[in-house]
């Protein structure tokens, strides 16, 4: 089996959903009665004195023409996508994608906001459709993310393009792209960091993409309802199984939690795009082999003991007596399958990494021995942690080895601590306990119940329809504060809320134009708007947070700026310098020469001649 990424193979699957090609002619055109109104928009951001100053600047705010002709190209509106239909990150979305608009029209840009259901604005990503020119994205609380790999792997060249992968900038350098798989076979911790650190210098020296902030999880319970139990750093969300096992019901033998509709559309629970949504599966009705308890320390589950031997090449996981929810035993053959079925399909199963087994092999009934091209050390920390063991016969019987999207579980069979009593589609699921479990004996049903809408879902709150709620909008949140019978809980995460330029084509090919938009975007208002001033601003354009324990030391990382509230005036600079100018009416334009020509077709992978580590990465 290949270990790295794939980025030619034929039999990726596209992600979900697509949409008619923007025009942005059109929207140009839509736009050209506002232009007046964005010009004044720009000088009062910049100030009366820097108005004036750069009014007498040749080619800034001049006449149309640009005075002596030397203008390029105006830079065309932007398009910025968001998700919907995510509860309060969708409202954080909305409430803050005003603040970037602020920031483009500052550097005499407009920008248009697009709000699109989630999964189809990652299939927009997954396919590179160019129908947009910047997307803003959240990252679910996936304790595995706590390994590094995901982080590295995110902005590899192997992930660029349409190859169904999320690489969230479509970008693709081969300096970054090295150092970013080694790191995952590094011998040592520090071998490891030090590769981490190399690919995230590169990376934010790039500014491929623009930090927002990191998350803050706003969260509440009923006090009257529920005692609760297994929150510990993780705190109350769907990755964490020990807060729904541990907690226990004050009145009844149940609790109803908040779920999305996602997660309740399928029972293929592996096709699902969103790793929030996935966790009740792999972690309440399925278990994974080891996992992060409620303390995020790894732990194990159903592994009893895991060895690693050959240089780091064969890890040997020996299992707990454990049974599935029919009563069949857990055995090294499912283990076996569930993870050869994973990279089976990659481009189905896009949450699945792609580790270099040489082969998966079952010892014995209780032995499995991971056999690897390479030493793979997010083999134990990311992997296993992130995917429930799967029933082999009842994935066999149901075709999912031939026809894995159309793959549907009835009944559902799975080796977690609770098992399906009642399922509704798209609406809600009870669980009851299962006695069979190595390590989680939950006393108590737990039913997650489907809110599309934030406000509903604080509705149903209020009536005791549900007593355990999360991803609440900021101001819900402060709503919660006020209630007697309810407590309200925020948890600072390790992962980031973040603006992603999609670098394959004009405007945010460039460099400049990418730094200066994160120059100029004011993430002080962002974080007052969206997280109610609870988290810090990032300023370094990488995924690891200030709280990540692999975040590289600030030296080796570039930031774009260190002002909470943005330089505006400086990025302004900045493109002048790179040979931008402005015409009467204080729009951008490009320097004359500027080449606008994609890097690659549109749905098209990044060439291996331009990309030579593409080719490198299939042998």
């Amino acid at each position: 089996m290949n270990g790295t990424q794939n980025a030619s193979s034929d039999d990726r699957t596209r992600g979900q959903g697509s949409a008619p090609d923007r025009s942005q002619a059109q929207d140009h055109r839509e736009t050209q009665q506002r232009r007046g109104a964005n010009r004044r928009q720009v000088l009062s951001l910049l100030g009366a004195t820097t108005a004036a100053s750069l009014a007498g600047c040749s080619g800034l705010l001049g006449d149309d023409s640009g005075g002596d002709g030397d203008l390029g190209e105006r830079v065309p509106p932007l398009v910025l996508e968001y998700w919907t239909g995510l509860g309060g990150d969708s409202k954080i979305f909305e409430d803050t994608s005003p603040v970037v608009q602020e920031a483009a029209e500052a550097l005499g840009m407009e920008l248009e906001i697009a709000p699109t259901q989630f999964t189809e604005q990652i299939g927009h990503v997954a396919n590179d459709e160019r129908t947009h020119d910047i997307s803003y994205w959240s990252f679910g609380f996936a304790p595995d993310r706590l390994d590094p790999d995901e982080w590295c792997r995110r902005f590899s060249a192997t992930w660029a393009g349409a190859d169904g992968d999320h690489n969230p900038s479509n970008w693709a350098n081969c300096g970054y792209t090295e150092p970013a798989l080694a790191q995952a076979s590094a011998q040592t911790e520090s071998e490891r960091q030090e590769l981490v650190n190399e690919s995230q210098e590169i990376l934010t020296s790039e500014y491929a993409a623009i930090p927002v902030a990191g998350q803050v999880s706003f969260t509440a319970y009923r006090t009257d309802e529920v005692e609760i139990g297994g929150a510990g750093t993780a705190g109350i969300n769907r990755q964490n199984p020990y807060v729904y096992v541990e907690s226990t019901p004050k009145n009844g033998d149940s609790f109803t939690a908040f779920t999305s509709p996602e997660m309740l559309e399928t029972t293929n629970f592996g096709v699902i795009e969103s790793s929030t949504s996935q966790g009740v599966w792999n972690k309440l009705v399925h278990s994974t082999l080891t996992q992060y308890d409620s303390d995020l320390e790894l732990t194990n589950v159903l592994a009893d003991e895991w060895e690693a031997s050959n240089g780091g090449r064969t890890i040997t996981v020996t299992l707990k007596d454990a049974t599935f929810h029919n009563g069949d035993p857990v055995t090294a053959e499912d283990v076996q399958f569930t993870f050869e079925q994973l990279v089976r399909h990659p481009g189905t199963y896009t949450q699945a990494s792609n580790p270099p087994y040489d082969s998966i092999d079952v010892v014995d009934d209780k032995t499995v021995e991971f056999n690897l091209e390479e030493p793979f050390l997010p083999l134990v920390s990311r992997v296993w942690p992130r995917w429930g063991i799967f029933h082999k016969q009842t994935w066999v019987d149901g075709g999912a080895v031939e026809n894995p999207e159309e793959f549907s579980m009835d009944p559902v069979i799975g080796s977690g601590p609770f098992e399906i009593n009642q399922l509704e589609s798209g609406s809600f699921m009870e669980l009851v306990p299962h006695d069979g479990h190595p390590t989680m004996s939950p006393d108590h049903n737990v039913v997650f119940r489907v809110y599309r809408e934030p406000q509903a879902m604080f509705q149903g709150f209020q009536a005791n329809e549900v007593q355990m709620i999360a991803e609440l909008s900021p101001g819900l949140f402060e709503r919660v504060q006020k209630m007697d019978n309810a407590e309200a809980v925020s948890t600072t995460k390790h992962t980031p809320f973040g603006l992603y330029p999609q670098t394959p084509k004009a405007p945010l090919k460039f460099k400049e134009l990418r730094q200066a938009l994160g120059m100029a975007l004011n993430r002080q208002k962002i974080n007052n708007l969206g997280f109610l001033g609870e988290t810090e601003p990032e300023y370094a354009g990488t995924l690891f947070t200030n709280v990540h324990p692999w975040r590289p030391p600030d030296d080796r990382l570039t930031k774009f700026t260190e002002e909470p509230e943005g330089e505006p005036e400086a990025a302004r600079q900045l493109l002048e310098d790179a040979g931008y100018g402005y015409d009467g009416d204080g729009n951008l334009h490009y320097p004359p020469d500027a080449d606008l020509t994609p890097l690659w077709p549109a749905e098209e992978l990044p060439p291996e001649e331009d990309f030579p580590c593409l080719s490198e990465s299939e042998e």
